[in-house]
């Protein structure tokens, strides 16, 4: 048996899915479950309809109870800090009984000692998973912008995801590279796996979720533009940035060279829909679909993606061949100087472009809408899943 602990973000949970895709096909007998460290959690899983059964196909899940949801019933927050112990515990008690195997990003706290039980009774296997859908450079380029956003010198996730027990790291990126982003990584024995970052081309996950998808699908425009969202309003170290502008922007010059092509909006959890709502109604805005339809899906059938700044779902868009513009307002390409300078190397390849003002929004997608610059992918990524899943089944 293989127990995953999930974080609460979503794309955590699009990381994995290809990695439990594959295990599910080539050890089809053994069993896979999810944990994920809330309730509250699983919500926005479920609004994911094809990706949440797609994960309820190949996995059974589960959660523990945060200390803030047992909160609002037990109010004291030692008591409820103290029965979301307890209960994260019982839920982690199988590990007593048999061999099972958990993979983690970061350690989640006071059920070690189950896992360390389990590793040392049953020769059970703990895993570390450290992956990213773009090359090095383009992960090294964004710790740049991390760190300009935040103002620290280390990124605590690579601390907590790199400085760990486990037996074994899979891995996106090799020993040379790891040791340029966590030069003590050699002082820890486990055994390092590169799975590399294609793993979204693999084929299994994405036949479920395209599967699982089918009524989506048909409900489809015949022809629409794609847009993923991301927060609109943040607000960090005394600053608040507003991405209004930058949503009305890119709407009103989809608009100005198309008044009837449909616009499909995808929320990301974090995405405040009040604030969208005040964006539509101001501009009036007509022919749109609110979609929480696997991103996959949506990519797959649009003409081409728009968006503001940058996501860790464009390397889909890339994979999947479609068209992408970029727009970055002013601060924001200021912090994002390393990665735009990087990508601009790679646009031919990737098909996308980045932009930093409005005139050239509005030329690139009057082009896009004539012809939507789309490149058939023939590569075929069978044996490379096949491989990679193998040799994690060899490992534990």
């Amino acid at each position: 048996m293989i127990i995953i602990l999930m974080k609460a973000k979503l794309t955590h949970s699009d990381n994995i899915l290809p990695i439990i895709a594959g295990l599910k096909k080539y050890n089809n007998k053994g069993k896979i479950e999810l944990i994920y460290p809330s309730k509250t959690s699983i919500a926005i899983i479920k609004k994911n309809v094809s990706l949440y059964e797609t994960i309820n196909q190949i996995a059974s899940i589960k959660y523990f109870y945060s200390t803030q949801e047992i909160q609002k019933i037990f109010f004291s927050k030692t008591i409820s800090g103290l029965l979301s112990i307890i209960y994260r515990n019982y839920i982690m008690l199988k590990l007593l009984f048999k061999k099972i195997h958990v993979f983690r990003i970061e350690d989640i706290p006071k059920i070690n000692w189950l896992i360390n039980f389990n590793r040392k009774v049953y020769s059970s296997k703990k895993i570390s998973l450290f992956l990213y859908s773009f090359d090095f450079n383009h992960y090294v380029a964004s710790l740049k912008r991390s760190k300009i956003q935040t103002n620290k010198t280390k990124n605590i996730h690579i601390t907590k995801q790199l400085k760990t027990d486990s037996d074994i790291l899979i891995s996106s990126f090799n020993d040379q590279e790891l040791i340029k982003i966590y030069q003590n990584i050699g002082q820890y024995n486990y055994i390092k796996y590169n799975i590399g970052n294609s793993f979204y081309r693999w084929p299994s996950w994405k036949e479920i979720i395209i599967k699982n998808s089918y009524k989506e699908i048909l409900q489809l425009p015949k022809e629409y533009i794609f847009f993923p969202l991301a927060i609109i309003i943040r607000k960090e170290h005394n600053r608040t940035k507003n991405f209004s502008d930058d949503i009305i922007k890119i709407v009103e010059a989809i608009r100005s060279k198309n008044k009837s092509i449909y616009i499909i909006f995808r929320p990301h959890p974090t995405t405040q829909m009040d604030i969208l709502e005040k964006i539509f109604k101001k501009i009036k805005l007509e022919n749109f679909l609110i979609s929480y339809s696997n991103p996959v899906v949506l990519i797959k059938y649009c003409k081409f993606v728009v968006r503001y700044g940058l996501s860790l779902m464009d390397s889909r868009v890339f994979d999947e061949g479609k068209y992408m513009i970029r727009y970055f307002n002013t601060d924001i390409a200021k912090e994002s100087q390393t990665e735009i300078e990087y990508g601009k190397k790679m646009y031919k390849k990737n098909n996308y472009i980045d932009i930093l003002n409005e005139k050239k929004l509005q030329e690139v997608i009057g082009e896009s809408i004539n012809d939507d610059k789309y490149i058939i992918r023939k590569e075929n990524y069978d044996n490379e899943e096949k491989k990679h899943i193998k040799n994690i089944l060899s490992l534990i």
